[in-house]
């Protein structure tokens, strides 16, 4: 089980398709940095790191840059 998984699903928005949300939980992400190395959000997660950061970038799924 991924650490917070419920709090980081809460935020995703109700369209996102389920190969983004994969996409997104699997590919690191300059925003989550352990030192210089960008981790995933399952990554992320996993490694104890605080929900908040995956939970914001999770809101922004689906938007354009």
């Amino acid at each position: 089980m991924i650490p917070h998984l419920r709090e980081v699903l809460a935020a995703v928005p109700a369209r996102t398709h389920p190969v983004a949300l994969y996409t997104f939980m699997t590919t690191p992400d300059s925003a989550l940095l352990v030192g210089d190395r960008p981790l995933s959000p399952r990554q992320w997660l996993d490694a104890g790191g605080a929900p908040e950061p995956v939970r914001e970038l999770a809101q922004t799924l689906g938007e354009l840059v």
